[in-house]
């Protein structure tokens, strides 16, 4: 984000909007629910995206389904702990990825969160713009 012709970093940021003066940098956060669509699949989150792609390349289809059968509706009017507990059931599901080596993960996470926070920019641009 451009700000005065700085930029303003938000390391490790919240998907609450409650945390920040500016709501809207709840955006940022990979846990913020952002739809977009990859490869003709709709995607709630950048966070549904990383788990989804892990088990895809651990060939876990399993875990990959169980991951795009959450019940993620609209965060408005969601009780932030119901959203919190689809977050952190995604996450939990990402952990049960079968065959998962930590060394091939190394070489290919960073591929897959740039291709899912790009993927959500380029769809969202109001909210970018923001």
């Amino acid at each position: 984000m451009e700000t005065n012709n700085t930029l303003r970093i938000i390391p490790f940021c919240s998907h609450k909007p409650e945390k920040y003066d500016d709501p809207e940098h709840a955006f940022y956060s990979n846990l913020a629910q952002s739809p977009f669509q990859m490869n003709n699949v709709y995607f709630h989150s950048v966070e549904q995206y990383i788990e989804y792609e892990k088990a895809l390349l651990f060939g876990d289809t399993m875990v990959a389904s169980a991951v795009m059968t959450l019940d993620y509706t609209t965060r408005d009017g969601v009780p932030d702990d119901e959203w919190d507990s689809q977050l952190v059931e995604i996450g939990a599901l990402g952990l049960m990825v079968t065959g998962f080596d930590s060394k091939v993960w190394d070489t290919k996470c960073y591929g897959i969160v740039l291709t899912g926070v790009a993927s959500k920019f380029k769809q969202n641009k109001e909210r970018l713009a923001k």
